[in-house]
């Protein structure tokens, strides 16, 4: 008989048991089993969408790829006294747990810190997760009254408050191959907008004038009304024989304050505004044939021709950046000619935006008469005003005045307001971000206690 050829005896393996792991996980040393045998190891991984080894130069490492199960069989050589075997392990991913946060203009909110807004707000919003769902599976849950929702979100990422109230919102973020689903509840509250009434400042009348048209304009739309705290020297009232507009009846010369108000509704708080309305005499010491302002590049000037004067000492110029409240400005001798005369008054401080003067004459025995106000936006190139870049493709600086502004607000060139930024009192700048909006012309507006700008922006 022949010599038996000899095949060497089996290895024994230990130390390669299954291994349990979590999707997203850091990469792992891959164990080498114990064997009595010292022949080398190859390893082969029998699903690579679940796993993947890899060589760092020392050893072997498992980088995860997905949740699942996949067997690592670690495959040792033939030597001289063993023959060549192997040993596997089940390697067993699991899903890992989604995290989401709620957020609204870049803060996190849940259902107890409530973002608040104010009715007709539009705000952006997103989430934060680890999840690799689509967006487009992710779903809203309106926990209220869907035919009659506090949140529209029909726009993403723009969400808009068209009820005042507290409502709030599940979002949920279903299963994936790799993560378990997360819901989110997100709570907001809704407060009634603040509006805003535009009342032109009033003409001055003269004692029998007819009676004339008040009009002013809500921003919120609503109707606007009128009041007048003095019915002896005039009174308001709607006029049904002309499509109900109101207007004011002239009782006699004085001062009358006329109020432009509205009461508010369920969505919008009530709002009014203040004009002065002032009634002369019937008979004037001057007669005004003109009376305007111009405004320059550091200066505003008034002018003005009277047509005929009696008794005249000098005229009083007044200034006011609200069309209520006029400080003294200074004064102009009378001309004592019995020609046409033509005078004027520079103001070399005026605010810039809007400014309102008010010219008052004054008789020989000092008795004063109102001839008039008259207003101007006024933008100075002094002024500390900036706003730039403009044209922008993003957002736009805003350096200011401290205290001046208090309010900005952001519309599109229909009135629909986009933005409204409170301004403290102590900031000198600020930014307001447009690169959510389309490319177009839009109005940014700074309002002041005393006084208000205007100005538009292109957003490339």
């Amino acid at each position: 008989m022949g010599a038996q050829e000899y095949i060497g005896e089996k290895p024994v393996f230990s130390g390669f048991a299954n291994i349990d792991k979590t999707y997203g996980d850091a990469d792992f040393a891959l164990p080498v089993p114990t064997s009595n045998s010292d022949g080398t190891f190859t390893f082969k991984n029998g699903n690579t969408n679940i796993a993947e080894i890899y060589d760092n130069g020392f050893s072997k490492y498992v980088n995860i790829k997905g949740a699942g199960q996949t067997v690592i069989k670690a495959i040792q050589k033939e030597t001289e006294y063993f023959q060549s075997d192997s040993i596997g392990l089940l390697l067993e991913i699991a899903k890992a747990n989604a995290v989401l946060t709620l957020k609204i203009n870049g803060t996190a909110y849940n259902e107890v810190n409530l973002a608040e807004a104010a009715y007709g707000d539009e705000k952006i919003f997103s989430y934060e997760t680890n999840s690799d769902a689509n967006f487009t599976d992710i779903s809203f849950d309106l926990l209220d009254d869907y035919l009659d929702p506090y949140i529209d979100f029909s726009n993403l990422p723009f969400v808009k408050a068209i009820k005042v109230g507290t409502s709030y919102v599940k979002v949920t973020i279903p299963e994936t191959a790799n993560y378990h689903s997360i819901s989110a509840t997100i709570g907001f509250k809704i407060s009634k907008a603040a509006q805003e009434i535009t009342f032109d400042a009033l003409p001055v009348k003269k004692d029998g004038d007819a009676d004339f048209e008040l009009t002013a304009i809500s921003s919120s739309g609503l109707p606007v009304s009128f009041s007048s705290d003095n019915s002896t020297v005039a009174s308001v009232y709607q006029d049904e024989n002309d499509s109900y507009k109101w207007k004011v009846k002239i009782l006699s010369a004085g001062q009358v304050t006329i109020k432009a108000y509205n009461d508010g509704n369920e969505n919008y708080l009530g709002a009014y505004y203040n004009r002065l309305l002032t009634i002369e005499e019937g008979t004037l010491p001057v007669v005004l044939s003109n009376y305007y302002l111009k405004a320059e590049s550091n200066f505003v000037e008034l002018k003005w021709t009277t047509e005929s004067e009696s008794n005249n000492k000098y005229f009083v110029v007044y200034r006011s950046f609200d069309g209520k409240q006029f400080k003294e400005l200074g004064t102009v001798n009378a001309i004592q000619s019995a020609q046409t005369k033509t005078y004027s008054f520079r103001d070399y401080k005026p605010a810039s935006g809007t400014n309102y003067y008010l010219l008052k004459q004054v008789d020989m025995d000092g008795k004063e008469n109102e001839l008039g106000i008259r207003s101007i936006n006024f933008s100075s190139s002094q002024s500390q005003l900036a706003i730039y870049p403009n044209p922008t493709a993003d957002y736009v600086n805003i350096n200011i005045e401290y205290g001046k502004y208090r309010q900005c607000i952001v519309s599109d060139t229909n009135g629909k307001i986009l933005q409204q930024i409170n301004i403290e009192s102590t900031l000198q700048g600020f930014s307001v971000h447009l690169e959510t909006y389309p490319s177009g012309v839009y109005i940014l507006k700074l309002i002041g206690r005393e006084s208000a700008s205007v100005h538009k922006i292109l957003k490339q």
